[in-house]
């Protein structure tokens, strides 16, 4: 999948798992940064224009609902970037989900390929 010219931004907290989220995106030529938390990635948030967001949910030092809100309040003029969860507690609803305009959730341990395509197609690289 080719993400060329993609910025996306990754909240996770597990300095393995956030740098192996950066890896997966930046093997398919997107330019990734990495947050260790929803306080951290709010600031690259306001600094910087990106394609998409993933975010873990649960974060010493800013999680990930908090981190949605600030993102839903700080795009209100402009168009906001599609956001996933990345998460492996089952804290959200569907329902929360959509309320929060949540794009979808992926359960960890994830699947690599099913994660890529998805933020592709929300992205409009491809289509269903």
């Amino acid at each position: 999948m080719n993400l060329t010219g993609k910025k996306i931004l990754i909240a996770e907290d597990e300095p393995d798992l956030r740098e192996l989220l950066v890896e997966i995106f930046a093997d398919c030529g997107a330019e990734v940064l990495g947050a260790e938390n929803g306080t951290v990635a709010f600031a690259l948030v306001k600094q910087n224009s990106f394609d998409a967001i993933i975010t873990d949910v649960r974060m010493p030092g800013g999680g990930g609902v908090e981190l949605i809100k600030n993102i839903n309040s700080h795009y209100t003029n402009q168009v906001r970037p599609p956001v996933f969860i990345c998460s492996a507690f089952n804290d959200l609803t569907p329902e929360d989900l959509v309320n929060m305009k949540v794009i979808e959730g992926f359960a960890k341990p994830f699947k690599r390929k099913a994660m890529i395509e998805t933020v592709a197609r929300a992205l409009g690289l491809i289509s269903e």
